[in-house]
């Protein structure tokens, strides 16, 4: 009598195996080269294309900072933003097929919306690797030369301090100029009155 252990190992892998095989892409997954597109709020959103289990970076323009990020489908998708304020976003599929949508919140008030797309079971296997965001509306593109409108908790802390260190100073300073005025004796006059 066979040993039944190694048979039951060897029937678990023989029927797991079909479904391992249906995660998994049936071509292999190719990076695209780095493209840009422009968002617009009165345009319907650009599709990105992403990979299953394949990173694919969301990259800000240069002046601004992801603030928020909102997504539809936030079990079979990993979104990360980084632990300190960025302009990077990366996105990653879970599940082969499936899309959903992400709304990124600038810290300039710019919103950008995108829809994201796992490609492995198409033809065209390319996915995005990154993705350059352009903001296609003129109000979006003057915000860009604003100041932000958010700014993260621990920058505003900082300028608090500063201000208030800044504030010690300069009453400091009136202090010793005031107790300065007050030590200096009044020059006595040579002349005398008739």
């Amino acid at each position: 009598m066979k040993p039944l252990i190694p048979i039951l190992i060897a029937t678990g892998l023989a029927l797991t195996s079909p479904s391992l095989r249906a995660l998994a892409p049936a071509h292999p997954l190719e990076p695209s080269t780095p493209r840009t597109v422009t968002v617009s709020e009165s345009a319907t959103p650009p599709v990105v294309r992403a990979g299953l289990l394949q990173s694919t970076l969301i990259v800000l323009p240069a002046e601004e900072k992801v603030a928020n990020v909102f997504a539809g489908d936030t079990v079979d998708w990993v979104f990360d933003g980084g632990h300190v304020a960025s302009r990077f976003i990366s996105v990653k599929p879970k599940l082969v097929g499936s899309s959903t949508d992400i709304h990124i919140v600038s810290d300039h008030g710019n919103e950008y919306t995108l829809q994201l797309h796992e490609v492995s079971p198409e033809e065209d296997t390319h996915f995005d690797s990154k993705v350059f965001i352009n903001a296609g509306d003129k109000a979006a593109q003057q915000r860009l030369t604003d100041l932000p409108v958010f700014v993260p908790a621990a920058d505003l802390d900082k300028a608090k301090q500063e201000a208030a260190s800044a504030k010690a100073v300069q009453v400091a300073e009136l202090k010793a100029r005031r107790d300065e005025s007050r030590a200096v004796p009044l020059p006595v006059s040579r002349f005398v009155a008739l």
